[in-house]
């Protein structure tokens, strides 16, 4: 399972290198250009950039955790019903998040960050009800949980608007999740030997963010803020399912986990 997530991760960091490499390459080329006017062209000028890292935390909540699902009958000699119902109420759970990447002077009012955003959310917890038999009229309901957290990084950038010491932004970001689920539980009695169970499973996912808030000058070279974020974090799959040691088709999922992020962050221009 860890090398899995190693795997996964390499894979997610060297696409999202891949993309962004080329843009801040094509950029610093048209600043060089001279065929832009000298205006457009003072933007790239090595005078006029800074290289930047921020850190943040905060609350991730949502009230969108866990979905329907129903694997029917299809061979009434050997298949059962199985009908999932999650009860999970509305959750709030940490946040890390760390920046870092360039930050252009685009005039005296703008100026624009561009780079690498990584994020962590907490845990979050899945319960629900499942109803189990062999047909619609003779069914049995008991309970379920599992767990799943999520690990992002986006090709971001941060349009800022200068107000004498105040900064206020809009945000967008594009990269990929790796979402974790696992620890699947029932709670059946151990005699029910036909209840479903599902394996432990990463899913790496397109993903997005978009957002504002405002920074504040504390120098030249330190800022704080604050920030509001809407993120969508893709699918959620558990892993394989099996019934009493034997592997069987489907498994649980979510086809979209989408959040709201309130946050603080602390940035330092190098």
């Amino acid at each position: 399972m860890e090398k899995q997530k190693k795997r996964l991760s390499r894979k997610l960091i060297l696409a999202l290198l891949a993309i962004t490499t080329p843009i801040i390459y094509a950029s610093q080329s048209l600043g060089a250009s001279s065929s832009l006017s000298d205006t457009t062209a003072s933007w790239f000028n090595s005078t006029e950039w800074s290289p930047f890292i921020a850190f943040g935390g905060g609350s991730i909540y949502t009230s969108d955790v866990g979905a329907d699902q129903t694997f029917k009958i299809n061979n009434p000699v050997v298949d059962e019903l199985y009908q999932y119902t999650p009860t999970s109420s509305a959750e709030s759970r940490g946040l890390f998040d760390a920046f870092l990447g360039v930050e252009w002077n685009l005039s005296p009012r703008f100026a624009l960050q561009t780079g690498l955003d990584y994020g962590k959310t907490g845990e979050f917890d899945v319960k629900g009800t499942f109803t189990q038999g062999a047909d619609p009229h003779s069914t049995d309901t008991y309970g379920y949980t599992y767990k799943f957290d999520s690990n992002q990084l986006f090709a971001e950038g941060k349009l800022l608007f200068r107000m004498g010491r105040f900064r206020p932004y809009i945000t967008a970001g594009l990269g990929g999740a790796v979402n974790e689920a696992e620890e699947y539980h029932a709670t059946t009695p151990l005699f029910l030997t036909f209840t479903r169970n599902y394996d432990d499973h990463n899913t790496t996912a397109f993903a997005y963010n978009v957002g504002g808030g405002i920074d504040f000058d504390i120098d030249s070279h330190v800022r704080v803020g604050i920030g509001d974020r809407f993120t969508s974090f893709g699918k959620v799959i558990l892993g394989d399912a099996s019934i009493d040691g034997t592997s069987v088709p489907g498994t649980l999922s979510q086809n979209n986990f989408y959040s709201n992020e309130v946050f603080g962050q602390l940035t330092f221009i190098l």
